[in-house]
């Protein structure tokens, strides 16, 4: 992909993310009264229409067939299509490590033991997440010989990225960029 193509697809991207824009800082919200919070009730009212997370087998409960390493790629893979699934619903202020854990089948520890926090969760998600759309792009623009249709083809690919995985592209565009 040569530069101008290359910056006329962030100045697309820039474009798109602008129809997003993250709160202003400094404003504040109307006041809402504090909630009560039963523990992790918000996740029972997800969708399952909306995505679908496959959860563990349980507690203690694992497929002892996979390697450690693969147990590991597992564990992080069911847990960060959970954190999807529960930000992209709920939003970042209202999920909890919680929530997370019950939508991914996985206890507390387990999540614990791979990120230290959801914000450090949030921030590996929006790198995964950015480095699998840039690749997708980038295969989109290769495949075209003329810059046109590689323009052409960088925009069409980025926005049906983002119509085929609206979960995805609202943690991206909306919930990452307000944290």
């Amino acid at each position: 992909m040569n530069t101008s193509t290359f910056h006329c697809l962030i100045r697309a991207f820039t474009a798109v993310s602008r129809c997003y824009p993250p709160p202003t800082m400094g404003a504040r919200r109307p006041a809402q009264p504090a909630r009560k919070r039963k523990k992790s009730a918000s996740v029972d009212s997800l969708d399952p229409e909306a995505a679908s997370v496959e959860k563990a087998p349980g507690r203690g409960k694992y497929d002892r067939t996979l390697a450690p390493d693969e147990r590991v790629k597992e564990a992080r893979r069911r847990i960060f299509g959970a954190l999807t699934l529960v930000l992209a619903t709920q939003g970042l202020a209202q999920s909890t490590v919680d929530d997370v854990c019950k939508a991914a089948g996985v206890s507390r520890r387990t999540f614990y033991d791979h990120f230290r926090d959801l914000g450090s969760a949030l921030s590996e998600l929006h790198d995964r997440l950015s480095r699998q759309s840039y690749q997708a792009v980038e295969g989109y623009v290769r495949a075209q010989a003329h810059p046109n249709d590689q323009l052409r083809a960088g925009v069409e690919g980025l926005l049906g990225l983002i119509a085929r995985f609206p979960n995805e592209s609202r943690v991206m565009f909306v919930i990452a960029r307000g944290a």
